[in-house]
């Protein structure tokens, strides 16, 4: 009996130490050390190449240090090994963006909504792009999206007020900038200022 126990306590002290926890990687990354979670995040793919989440950290490692070609070419690797993993599709959607790529972006952010329906930031995100390419009407369905699913969503409130902005509805882009000012978002004061004199 001594021995079940103790195997079990052994079990439950190892379940509980999850490979992110103990990742090299993970920690320089969280440090700011980009270069050097590349690194290891390098060495330990040389021994599992098929492991998903390092190639995603090794991806986000690329994206903060504003290389994009190879943290694109990391989130399609994870995509290739998961054709389901949403954040990948998030982070190609946010490096299409950031390369004001806004149909490029759209169409990840899409994919992500598809893939995870009660996800509010993609949502937001998917506004995000729409309103670059011009699509207001469509932009602020996304964001009407985003606030169904999470109401305290602050950034959404924003960017559809900017969206009812372009539309030349001030009422309602009013509105939205004191919810969003109400929810700290700390461009909300800045919009208010701008267009709800």
């Amino acid at each position: 009996m001594k021995y079940v126990i103790a195997l079990l306590g052994l079990s439950l002290a190892i379940g509980s130490c999850s490979p992110e926890q103990a990742s090299p990687g993970d920690k320089l990354f969280d440090q700011g050390d980009y270069a050097g979670a590349i690194k290891a995040y390098d060495e330990y793919l040389e021994y599992n190449p098929k492991d998903l989440n390092t190639y995603y950290n090794r991806g986000r490692a690329y994206e903060e240090l504003g290389q994009y070609d190879q943290a694109s070419s990391d989130f399609h690797k994870v995509i290739e090994l998961d054709a389901n993993y949403r954040d990948a599709y998030l982070s190609l959607g946010n490096v299409a963006y950031r390369e004001g790529n806004y149909l490029q972006a759209s169409d990840h952010y899409l994919k992500a909504t598809e893939l995870e329906s009660r996800n509010a930031l993609s949502f937001q995100l998917h506004g995000r792009a729409l309103a670059k390419l011009g699509k207001v009407a469509e932009a602020i369905e996304s964001y009407d999206q985003a606030i169904a699913l999470d109401k305290e969503l602050a950034t959404a409130y924003l960017n559809r007020g900017l969206a009812y902005v372009a539309q030349g509805s001030s009422r309602k882009a009013c509105a939205d900038f004191r919810q969003a000012q109400l929810l700290k978002d700390p461009n909300a004061e800045r919009a208010l200022k701008e267009y709800c004199k």
